[in-house]
């Protein structure tokens, strides 16, 4: 298996590494998509999810796995047209 940069964010609310402000500008992108979506719909609340997971699969969230082995953790991720190098996973404490 190909190694992968890991970037360990120390604290939780160190946001500083650029995977945050990329990821707050997806889901901005995401939420104006749900609620475009919703509009068309008829402002249904019943639709809200369907509406958000319709807009996330819009903004191509790849198609990922991950299994825990062990003591580690294992994540396949479909990303055509990338290579391992290419790749900077963040992993952050959890709260």
């Amino acid at each position: 298996m190909p190694d992968i940069t890991v970037q360990r964010v120390a604290k939780t609310e160190d946001r500083s590494l650029p995977i945050f402000k990329e990821t707050e500008e997806l889901l901005h992108q995401i939420r104006e998509r749900a609620f475009r979506l919703s509009i068309a719909r008829g402002r249904r609340w019943a639709s809200a999810l369907q509406d958000w997971l319709a807009a996330e699969r819009e903004f191509c969230w790849p198609a990922a796995e991950l299994m825990e082995r062990d003591e580690d953790f294992v994540l396949s991720v479909a990303l055509p047209g990338f290579e391992p190098g290419n790749i900077v996973v963040t992993a952050t404490p959890a709260n």
